[in-house]
């Protein structure tokens, strides 16, 4: 049974977006008859139980107290292919390098760097819509396979299923799903239900509101805005696949959700709330798969409900956007870098000794 160990952590700082793509990986490879494992420095909580529910029950987790034990817990997992998911790692001295060795096993790195980020990997894995010529140049000058673009998105395969269905305004319900990331550290979720509200009940629409495990607004956000019957909240669930594919709209941050969204035919009203976040909306408005109106923090409420009343009124537009969505985001990310998983574990290790 070929083993799958994934370096990967999740916190409030950086959210929840990297252990959620990983535990669609893990739960894929285990229904294709690989182990699977995560080695993570995330402290016990919300993400790593979303993390568990995702991946399923036969997917281990190891908690790390440091690098060093993640490390060592790598290595006496004796992995046959090691995927490595932490932000920024191309950036550290030796770091996937490092693991490599301890691994002695082929990686397989994640990246969401808009630009070319050097690293000792056997395979880049970065989703990024950005510089997709210029980063393709640079990797194959240095001879590293990579997989480029948001084709390489990964999708859960209940997700993926879902962009088959057809999509159409009219079969959509009046709903908007709201979704600000993994932290939300900036109220994100209240204000934009304060700019909303009134055009939800002038046009008779509800929201679904995805509250973050981690987000310090999240009772407040309860109390303020719980008594509507138009405010819906949901949390810790498992899968937005059903609010995505009845909704009309989805306003929220351009992460993970954006692409996800894109699959399943449903337009989005995108703010960036971290400056990674700038350029990859701005790259999907340009194409004219989202609508980016701007950091989150710098629109104000007229624009936003402005921009929400707009695309609802024309179903048109709609269609358009829903139309070039998903020709970016075609649901088999996944199953493209399983196949080359696969390949992998034909290949020589780096450094077979260091198993340990």
């Amino acid at each position: 049974m070929p083993r799958l160990v994934i370096r990967a952590d999740g916190n409030e700082r950086i959210g929840g977006g990297h252990l959620k793509r990983q535990a669609d990986l893990a739960h894929y490879a285990v229904r294709r008859g690989w182990s699977a494992s995560l080695v993570t420095l995330s402290p016990a909580g919300p993400l790593l139980d979303l993390f568990r529910r995702v991946a399923g029950p036969e997917v281990k987790i190891l908690r790390a107290g440091d690098e060093v034990e993640a490390g060592q817990m790598i290595a006496q997992s004796g992995p046959d292919v090691l995927v490595v998911d932490i932000l920024d790692a191309e950036l550290r001295p030796d770091y996937l390098g490092g693991l490599r060795r301890k691994a002695g096993a082929p990686v397989v790195a994640f990246s969401d760097a808009p630009d070319h980020r050097p690293g000792e990997a056997d395979l880049i894995v970065n989703a990024n819509p950005c510089r997709l010529e210029e980063k393709a140049a640079a990797y194959r000058r240095e001879g590293t396979k990579a997989f480029l673009g948001p084709g390489y998105f990964l999708l859960g395969e209940d997700l993926r299923d879902a962009t088959r269905q057809p999509a159409g305004f009219e079969s959509r319900e009046r709903r908007m799903v709201l979704a600000f990331g993994g932290a939300d550290r900036d109220n994100a979720v209240g204000r934009t239900l304060s700019a909303l509200l009134g055009l939800a009940e002038r046009m008779d629409y509800t929201f679904d509101v995805l509250l973050s495990p981690v987000s310090p607004w999240r009772e407040q956000n309860r109390d303020d805005f719980g008594v509507s019957p138009r405010v819906v909240f949901h949390a810790d669930i498992p899968s937005v696949v059903p609010l995505l594919c009845r909704a009309r709209l989805l306003v929220g941050t351009h992460g993970n959700i954006a692409y996800e969204a894109m699959a399943v035919g449903l337009p989005m009203l995108a703010l960036s709330h971290a400056p990674g976040q700038v350029e990859q909306a701005s790259e999907m408005h340009r194409r004219g798969a989202v609508n980016y109106l701007g950091p989150g923090e710098a629109v104000e409420a007229t624009v936003l409900a402005e921009a929400a009343r707009e695309l609802l009124l024309s179903p048109e537009r709609w269609a358009a956007t829903v139309r070039v969505g998903r020709a970016v985001v075609d649901g088999r990310g996944l199953e493209r870098l399983f196949v080359e998983l696969r390949r992998l574990l034909v290949r020589t290790p780096t450094d077979e000794a260091a198993r340990g």
